[in-house]
This record gives C-alpha cells, sequence and structure tokens, in this order.
C-alpha cells in the first residue's frame, strides 16, 4: 500500500511536456515585373514633361509681371509724394503766388518801355507755368481783379476773411485778389476773394476746379 502511494505522488509532480509552436508557413513576395518602356510610352512621358516645364515658366512669367506691377506702383507712388511735396514747399514760399504777380507785372508794361536787361525776363514767368503744367500738371486758377456772381455755397472753392451768407444759395459778388493753383482737375491752392461792390458788372463767370 505505501509504494503505490510513492508512485502516485511522483506521478503527480511530473511537469507536463511543452507543446510545439506551429512552424510559420513561408511566404514568397513576388515583384511586379517593370513596364516595358515602349517608344509610345517614351514620347508620352516626353510630352508630359514639355507640358509641367510650359505651365511652370507660364506661371513665374505670371508672377514676375504681378511682382513688376507692384514695383511700378511703389516707384509710382514714391514720385507722387515727391512732387506733392516739392509743390507745397513753392506755395509755403509764396514762389507760385510770385509768378503770377510777375507775369501780370510784364503784361501791364508796353512791350519797350523797360530797359533790354529787364524785358528779357518778359517769358520767363510763362515758360515756369509751362514747365509746371508738363512736370506737375499744375495750372494758376483765377484772374486777379475778376469780378464773379456766385452763390454763397460755391465759397469753398476759394479762400476769404468775410462772414458768408446765412443762406447757402444767395447769390453774392467777389473779386480775385489773389489766384490760386489747380492739380489734374483739383484745386490745390484756392484763389483768394473778398466781397464786391454789386455796382460793379461782373467779369466772368466761376471757373475754378472743386476740392476732392
Amino acid at each position: 500500500m505505501k509504494k503505490k502511494t510513492l508512485s502516485r505522488t511522483r506521478a503527480a509532480g511530473k511537469p507536463a511536456a511543452k507543446k510545439k509552436a506551429p512552424r510559420a508557413r513561408k511566404t514568397t513576395v513576388r515583384t511586379a515585373r517593370p513596364r516595358p518602356v515602349t517608344k509610345k510610352l517614351r514620347v508620352a512621358r516626353i510630352d508630359a514633361a514639355i507640358k509641367r516645364y510650359e505651365k511652370a515658366t507660364r506661371l513665374a512669367q505670371e508672377r514676375a509681371d504681378d511682382l513688376a506691377k507692384v514695383a511700378h506702383y511703389i516707384a509710382e507712388s514714391a514720385v507722387e509724394k515727391f512732387r506733392v511735396k516739392i509743390l507745397g514747399d513753392w506755395a509755403e514760399r509764396a514762389f507760385l503766388r510770385d509768378i503770377i504777380e510777375l507775369r501780370d507785372a510784364f503784361a501791364e508794361q508796353k512791350p519797350g518801355s523797360l530797359s533790354k536787361r529787364i524785358e528779357s525776363f518778359r517769358l520767363l514767368p510763362d515758360a515756369l507755368l509751362q514747365w509746371l503744367e508738363s512736370r506737375f500738371g499744375l495750372e494758376p486758377v483765377g484772374e486777379v481783379g475778376k469780378t464773379l456772381e456766385i452763390p454763397a455755397n460755391r465759397l469753398g472753392n476759394y479762400s476769404y476773411d468775410f462772414e458768408p451768407p446765412a443762406d447757402a444759395g444767395q447769390l453774392i459778388v467777389v473779386r480775385i485778389v489773389s489766384g490760386g493753383w489747380k492739380r489734374n482737375k483739383t484745386l490745390l491752392i484756392p484763389p483768394r476773394v473778398e466781397l464786391g461792390d454789386r455796382s460793379t458788372p461782373t467779369s466772368g463767370v466761376e471757373q475754378t476746379a472743386t476740392r476732392e
């Protein structure tokens, strides 16, 4: 009885045998054979490359044109800013006013009444006016001494010191005492006016530029 008991105990303590893992099957990777390059396929590839090149060239040209336009706009803005600065300096120093007064002063003198030295400068004011118009688009506005009959709401095109009428539609008579300047149809320096006498006949109609 004791021997049988010992044999059972040894049999129970024996470790179980490990199961073998199944072998992985070998998989073969099939590589696709390269497509044979025929003459037709070669021509198609060349055509596609040419089209891509033409598209890239066209896009590059469009970008270059856009860049040139931006550069041109920047340059024009800088030139315009410089022109406005010069004209403002001329107006501040009263050079523009003096040109008109010099022209009118020569016009009041008969040819030959001045010395030869001064007579040689008779054409200078007109030459300066032509230069200002061609280079800057600047033109004088308003003839000194001219009287105009205008509605009160048009006084915005002039400079003045008097009190305007309360009624904006009331007609008033003004006399131009100092000329102004316009640039490209935009009033740059308004003519200066004073109240005129209604007994004095008007010598013209308003032809000044408007402010913007």
